[in-house]
């Protein structure tokens, strides 16, 4: 059963590392897993990540993966505890400035551990590596902007979740489809 998985998120993260993607901080990260998870979905009708993406000002945001890299240094709080206690056996997070005429702290990512290509079915490898090499050399800021034009990002309400539908394009009534087989399995 597909569900959203700590070793997918890391294993992803690696990946863009080792084809040598720019400027992987936290905000060009969570655009990326959007387009990917966008584009799968409207190949083959399902997500890679299966996480919910929120519209944010600075483009699409997977909740759950931007919680978990967001409380990475946060010991006072449980809500992602055991999530982040994986994702850092796998990889390395560390905040610089990268500022240059005024102070820019920007999330980086290094690898602790080889990636594991068994985590990803075919498909969904072809497709991470297709998107991390298309924005390999792309800005954050620019990233967001190519978001901010999507129809599902215009269309969402601020802080709103963007579904999956939306996403899929001509692949939403599968997903539909889909959805409804996932709750009906889960139930039984």
């Amino acid at each position: 059963m597909n569900r959203y998985s700590i070793g997918k998120v890391a294993n992803a993260i690696i990946l863009a590392l080792d084809l040598g993607v720019k400027n992987l901080g936290k905000t060009k990260l969570m655009k990326l897993f959007f387009f990917a998870d966008r584009e799968h979905l409207r190949r083959y009708g399902r997500p890679i990540f299966f996480d919910s993406y929120i519209k944010e000002k600075m483009g699409p945001v997977p909740s759950i993966t931007y919680g978990i890299i967001s409380s990475y240094n946060d010991k006072e709080q449980d809500d992602f505890r055991e999530e982040v206690k994986e994702l850092l056996q796998w990889i390395e997070i560390e905040e610089k400035d990268v500022g240059y005429t005024r102070p820019m702290i920007m999330m980086q990512f290094k690898k602790k551990r080889e990636f594991d290509p068994e985590v990803f079915s075919k498909s969904e490898l072809k497709i991470l590596r297709e998107v991390f090499t298309k924005f390999k050399e792309v800005t954050a800021e620019k990233v967001s902007e190519l978001s901010h034009e999507l129809p599902e990002y215009r269309s969402a309400f601020m802080y709103s979740p963007i579904s999956y539908e939306d996403m899929a394009g001509d692949m939403a009534d599968y997903v539909r489809f889909w959805k409804e087989e996932r709750k009906a399995f889960e139930k039984a």
